[in-house]
């Protein structure tokens, strides 16, 4: 797929002579409501997992470290925040866009209708959507953790649901959705890309693979990163309708492309020495957080508060018997099942573990790590002050 379009920066109002700057007053910042999937969620963050009025459970795995929660830590070291300030965090792991504005799966309430009770009360909101509705998962846990035999296959898949114009327009219908249940007349909604995850012109990875992956040659890595690069763009391009949509609508509201891929350059795998997994602002199963300081990642202590509500330990040992590693609609059953029955062989992964694990492990791996989030909090944060969503 080769998609050559070029978009008007810093958005299409310039490009098409129209300006709304001068019918606001410089932003304050008032609650917002989170929206989306996993990358919203945080898992791969420092985590406390959050039960709230919206996930009681706890089972969409929100943290602590995600990038909403970190504006509020951004406003308040920058002595901007508001004892009234609050962010309506919705999100969940494992989202796609029907979970957004349709009942989502296990028959949960879908994140339109969470919002609805409180469409008053939020100013603005973020929005990370789509990586699952293209099947991203499967890549990670069959091509990249693991050399399953539907690697091929899925990248394939991945790649056909990427090159499908319908896309666009799910994407613009999952936009409107939210942009129509928000109550306030000049609502701004921010729309954030997904993080590629290589530097795919270096030598350095081409005999190298993490965990039980398939070797990260430049080949491989180009053509994974190619998948997200042409996701982000669709998304950017769906972003620039509904923006058109509402400037030529006469709508007071707003939506804006935020690329959070750009602020990982330089933090992917695959860097040049002396980086190296560790460094990677992704998780990896063996690795730890890199705190918002920049705290080293061999000093950093995870801030973690123990596994999610009601997980229990896996015996990789034991699993490995009884487990069905093509358990259909558990992606992290299959992966367990599947490093159960490698160390049953005798192979070993990269790196050292135990043989009795928790699931959420591997659920956190190749997700941002809370500097990714503080990142991306810092800039939406500078732009909000700045006016630059106006």
């Amino acid at each position: 797929m080769s998609l050559q379009v070029h978009l008007a920066q810093p958005g299409l109002r310039a490009a098409v002579g129209v300006s709304s700057h001068h019918k606001f007053q410089f932003p304050s910042f008032p609650s917002f409501f989170a929206l989306g999937d996993s990358f919203s969620a945080g898992i791969g963050a420092s985590c406390g997992w959050i039960k709230d009025e919206f996930d009681a459970k706890g089972t969409c795995l929100k943290c602590n470290g995600s990038y909403p929660y970190q504006i509020i830590e951004v406003a308040n070291t920058s002595n901007a925040f508001s004892d009234n300030m609050e962010v309506y965090h919705l999100g969940c792991t494992g989202a796609a866009m029907n979970d957004v504005i349709n009942t989502g799966w296990n028959n949960r309430t879908s994140q339109i209708d969470l919002m609805k009770p409180k469409a008053g009360k939020g100013g603005w909101g973020t929005l990370s959507i789509g990586g699952n509705d293209v099947g991203f998962a499967n890549i990670v846990a069959n091509c990249i953790m693991f050399d399953r035999p539907s690697c091929d296959a899925d990248m394939n898949f991945t790649e056909t649901l990427i090159s499908d114009p319908s896309l666009v327009g799910q994407f613009t219908t999952t936009y409107w959705k939210v942009l129509d249940t928000a109550l306030q007349h000049d609502f701004r909604l921010i729309v954030t890309s997904y993080a590629q995850f290589f530097n795919a012109e270096t030598a350095i990875c081409d005999n190298r693979y993490i965990f039980y992956g398939r070797y990260l040659t430049r080949e491989f890595r180009t053509r994974v990163n190619k998948m997200v690069a042409d996701l982000n763009l669709l998304i950017q391009i769906a972003v620039s309708i509904v923006e058109l949509q509402l400037v030529f609508g006469g709508s007071q509201k707003g939506i804006f492309f935020e690329d959070w891929d750009s602020l990982f350059t330089g933090h992917r795998f695959c860097e040049e020495p002396p980086l190296d997994w560790p460094d990677a602002w992704f998780f990896t199963i063996n690795g730890v957080d890199i705190l918002p300081n920049n705290t080293n990642h061999t000093n950093a202590v995870p801030q973690w508060t123990g596994p999610p509500w009601g997980e229990t330990p896996v015996n990789l040992t034991s699993f490995a018997s009884s487990c069905n590693a093509e358990n259909p609609g558990n992606l992290t059953s299959q992966m367990l099942c599947t490093w159960a029955r490698n160390l049953g062989e005798g192979r070993e992964p990269v790196g050292n573990f135990s043989t009795v694990i928790y699931p959420w492990w591997i659920t956190k791996t190749l997700h941002p790590k809370s500097v990714a989030h503080w990142a991306l909090a810092k800039v939406i944060y500078r732009k909000w002050i700045n006016g630059d969503y106006f």
